[in-house]
């Protein structure tokens, strides 16, 4: 029963993005997520550009004053972009106003250079928002912030981050980040199944589509 009710659920999903319409309606939702003036999305963007690393552009996002003592760097999760910490970023507005929150769209996500699969990884990632720390957040304490992929890959860039850049970082706060509970309940074996594997192979050749 389960799985007739999700393959009806994919089914009309492919219903709608295959109509014309549909698909106009997806690209305007798309456009006003990212328009930086209506939530859910971030609305009160004092700065906003694009840092070059290795290639990849990297998109990048500032909310308080330039001048601030403290930056807190927001790195969202998987699938995700930088908007979708606006509910916080207001909440540090609204409460701790001295301090500045610089936001980054990692490789393949939000605004920033969409890539091939294999240079998504965390590495890759760590790289980028380094590159945009060193570009907009050359000096001052420094606090991470990092939701499920996005910690991972805050530990990992704390982990070879320049000397520079690691001694001024005060702090982290890690939100869902860890994978054990996952992996003690056997769930990361469905990783191995040949439906995954065919389903790996099929975002390698149509990336676009799916």
């Amino acid at each position: 029963m389960v799985i007739r009710a999700r393959s009806s659920a994919v089914a009309r999903s492919w219903s709608r993005r295959v109509r014309p319409r549909m698909r106009a309606i997806e690209h305007a939702v798309h456009n006003e997520l990212h328009d930086l003036t209506t939530e859910p999305g971030l609305t009160a963007v004092s700065d906003s550009g694009f840092v070059d690393n290795d290639g990849v552009r990297v998109a990048w996002y500032e909310v308080g004053p330039a001048d601030a003592e403290v930056t807190a760097v927001f790195i969202h999760g998987y699938c995700l972009s930088a908007e979708s910490f606006y509910s916080q970023v207001n909440d540090v507005c609204r409460n701790y106003p001295t301090v500045r929150c610089l936001l980054v769209d990692v490789r393949g996500h939000g605004q920033s250079t969409h890539v091939a699969p294999a240079q998504c990884t965390v590495r890759g990632a760590a790289d980028d928002v380094l590159a945009v720390i060193a570009e907009r957040a050359a000096e001052g304490p420094l606090v991470l912030l990092g939701h499920s992929m996005g910690g991972m890959i805050a530990l990992n860039l704390l982990r070879r981050a320049p000397r520079q850049i690691f001694d001024r970082v005060e702090g982290m706060a890690l939100v869902a980040t860890s994978m054990q509970r996952f992996a003690a309940a056997g769930v990361a074996r469905i990783l191995e199944s040949k439906t995954l594997g065919a389903v790996y192979r099929a975002c390698l050749k149509l990336p676009r589509r799916l």
